[in-house]
């Protein structure tokens, strides 16, 4: 596939079939894998905003969320190729995922988490003690956080964070194994430290 700057964020569909990127002058774009070409592109935010820092699909492929250095998170509309909602988090948005009920969350270096709902309301918001750096939801719609401080943490609906351990050093990325109900982590001092969820290491 050929570039268009440098690469900053990269997602697969549920499917395998298209890979969104985001880039560093703050555009992106969706390309079909198979055929190597574009579908869409985007020009994100201005320059000013910053890099494109994470991307995500929702899980029926119909929206793309983007998040930038300058703290925006952007969701396009794919059928429509528009834009269709923007939000602000303080800090560079490091980690984005939806959930498997379309809800987008989304978290900042400044340590700000927001979760919003298919029609864009406001359903969590957490403000952490250290920047946020990783993300991932199980089946369930339980929503993990990765830190620059190393902590992994629980944000349930209606309930405050839950501190499940404290990790080797900052958490460089987050992924669930749903077939031994436990947390993947990357972390900096280059370990893959697998979770249980009452907070045990594996």
């Amino acid at each position: 596939m050929g570039a268009r700057g440098l690469n900053r964020a990269l997602a697969f569909s549920r499917d395998g079939q298209r890979l969104l990127v985001g880039y560093e002058g703050g555009g992106a774009a969706v390309w079909n894998v198979a055929a190597g070409e574009p579908e869409w592109s985007a020009r994100v935010v201005p320059a000013c905003q910053g890099w494109v820092l994470s991307a995500a699909f929702s899980p029926d492929g119909r929206r793309a969320a983007l998040g930038t250095g300058g703290g925006a998170v952007q969701v396009f509309s794919l059928p429509d190729k528009q834009a269709a909602a923007t939000y602000a988090l303080p800090g560079a948005v490091r980690a984005l995922v939806f959930g498997p009920d379309g809800s987008l969350a989304a978290g900042s270096l400044g340590g700000e988490v927001q979760r919003w709902d298919a029609k864009g309301a406001v359903t969590l918001s957490h403000k952490l003690v250290s920047g946020v750096t990783a993300l991932a939801f199980t089946p369930a719609g339980t929503l993990f956080a990765g830190t620059e401080g190393g902590e992994l943490l629980a944000l349930r609906l209606g309930q405050p964070p839950q501190t499940l351990v404290k990790a080797g050093g900052l958490v460089q990325s987050l992924d669930w194994n749903g077939a031994r109900a436990e947390l993947l982590s990357s972390e900096r001092d280059n370990a893959l430290r697998f979770y249980q969820v009452e907070g045990g290491e594996k």
